[in-house]
């Protein structure tokens, strides 16, 4: 039994000493570490050095990005409080002028009146611009989306142009003059265009017809567009086709090369997507490069479907000349 014990220790004692004198050796020549190995050795004592090293650009590049987006964790997120939303609403509320003016008007079914402010590249990505032309903009103030229509139409005020600027929506716009807004119908003469416009009911077809509007199709005297330069005393009439999609969307959506293309699309089913026919004027225009618009709905009907063919890609018609970028 003893023998046993001692002939163990003595094998430990002679793989320890093995150890030892294996790490105490230099790395072989002849049998080198691998080249990845080599290298993550050396990236790592380039890093050590570097961390400790406060002049050097990386450093100096991840301590300012660090400080940039820094917030303690306790610091709370400001909501906008009531007396804000007061103030906010003051500032887009049509002048008490129009209102007393219009009442009569605006006491009928489907009429309204707002304020629109000129964006003139107001509006960025991570901040508000408030100099130069942008000085008297109010964020909210530069689009307006008329109510009960789902969230296609909403008309935007951009670069001095009206324009819709909805996803896989048609609007057509034309200027019919100095007409009074209160005895204008859908039964106008000014509206033949609009009446006899048939909507495209495939893409190919969706897209020639945006690329006619863009340029301005002249019919009648008078010329359509997918935007238009508000006049004051004027009267225009807006047609918007918030088109849907004949195609399965959910089915679309489970393609697993595909699917991604469907996402857009499948927000149709909480839209209401409609074809709407708007008749406004412009009946302030602010020195400022603001104004306001009376508006009133000249009627609203179920709107088409586009269907894409197999092999086509889901994407909007709409050409990015067309969106006022």
């Amino acid at each position: 039994m003893i023998g046993r014990r001692t002939e163990l220790v003595i094998s430990i004692l002679l793989l320890l000493l093995t150890a030892a004198i294996c790490t105490s050796q230099e790395p072989n020549p002849s049998n080198p570490l691998p080249v990845w190995v080599q290298e993550n050795e050396r990236k790592r004592e380039e890093f050590n050095r570097n961390l400790g090293r406060p002049g050097s650009p990386d450093f100096r590049r991840a301590e300012s990005e660090a400080r940039a987006t820094a917030r303690r964790p306790r610091d709370p997120i400001r909501s906008m409080s009531s007396a804000d939303r007061t103030r906010l609403a003051a500032l887009l509320a049509p002048d008490i002028r129009d209102l007393e003016q219009y009442r009569e008007f605006l006491a009928q079914p489907k009429t309204g009146i707002f304020r629109l402010f000129l964006d003139s590249d107001c509006l960025h990505e991570r901040f508000v611009r408030v100099d130069g032309e942008c000085k008297n903009f109010v964020l909210g103030g530069e689009s307006y989306t008329f109510p009960d229509a789902g969230w296609s139409p909403v008309l935007t005020f951009r670069h001095g142009r009206l324009s819709i600027l909805s996803f896989f929506t048609q609007p057509i716009f034309v200027n019919v003059g100095n007409v009074p807004i209160e005895s204008f119908t859908s039964e106008s003469d000014k509206l033949a265009f609009l009446r006899k416009f048939i909507p495209a009911t495939t893409f190919a077809e969706a897209r020639g017809q945006n690329l006619d509007l863009v340029k301005g199709v002249e019919s009648g005297g008078m010329v359509y567009a997918d935007s238009v330069e508000p006049q004051l005393n004027s009267t225009f009439v807006l047609r918007t086709i918030a088109y849907r999609i004949g195609n399965h969307v959910e089915k679309h959506h489970l393609n697993r090369t595909r699917g991604s293309e469907a996402v857009p699309f499948l927000a149709f089913g909480f839209d209401k997507r409609i074809d709407l026919l708007i008749v406004f004027r412009v009946i302030r225009d602010e020195n400022d490069g603001n104004i306001t618009i009376l508006w009133k709905e000249l009627g609203r009907k179920k709107s088409p479907k586009i269907t894409f063919a197999a092999e086509e890609k889901w994407t909007d018609f709409r050409q990015q000349g067309s969106k006022l970028h």
